[in-house]
């Protein structure tokens, strides 16, 4: 459900500047059922400079393995389903470590969201490996919170007008403002790099576009 369209939107921006794209891989019944060796095969066999997951970590790091074990040496590009932990590495067999997208802030750095990250740390110290998308719920919730307090009721209808009457406020993930669809205006989307078993972040995309 969510998989197929993120490979395909990667697709159509890689095609959009300018990338040849190998063939296109999605899974049916038999992967389902963890039997790559098909798709491992053929994506071996078009030598891509690149392979790009749109998939959950088990599957991902059960398919990086079998990619590195035929001796593909291409890059590895995960979506941010691989954020817990750094299933693409193949440590003895990577030429370069891997790297994986994630739609959202690192808290651990943003100061913005120092505070937060602080009281978070003290009560979730064994999550601060992967603390993944904690600063956006704490600011989700703080939403609507605020939109049933100005609502002055719990009633969904009241409490959807309230917010979208919301002026753009500050949070743990910085400035949040949203546009006519509900979307976050600029929203920030994180490069990490993984390797020793660890998560390295890089840096926004947007300013990496730019540098």
């Amino acid at each position: 459900a969510w998989g197929r369209p993120i490979a395909q939107i990667f697709a159509a921006e890689a095609r959009r500047l300018g990338a040849d794209i190998a063939p296109e891989f999605y899974f049916s019944e038999r992967e389902k059922q963890l039997e790559f060796d098909g798709i491992v095969q053929a994506t071996v066999d078009s030598a891509p400079d690149l392979v790009y997951f749109a998939v959950y970590w088990n599957k991902a790091h059960i398919i990086a393995h079998q990619l590195r074990d035929r001796g593909l040496t291409a890059g590895f590009l995960g979506s941010d389903a691989l954020k817990p932990y750094a299933f693409l590495e193949v440590p003895s067999l990577d030429p370069a470590p891997p790297h994986h997208s994630l739609a959202g802030i690192d808290m651990r750095l943003k100061p913005s969201a120092r505070a937060f990250f602080e009281a978070f740390a003290l009560r979730y110290p064994m999550m601060l490996v992967a603390p993944q998308y904690a600063a956006e719920a704490y600011d989700a919730a703080g939403l609507l919170l605020a939109a049933i307090e100005k609502a002055g009721a719990s009633d969904r209808a009241a409490t959807l007008t309230a917010l979208q009457e919301m002026d753009e406020c500050d949070g743990a993930i910085g400035r949040i403002r949203f546009d006519a669809n509900g979307d976050l205006v600029d929203p920030e989307i994180g490069l990490y790099v993984c390797q020793d078993g660890l998560r390295r972040y890089i840096g926004a995309i947007r300013d990496l576009v730019k540098a």
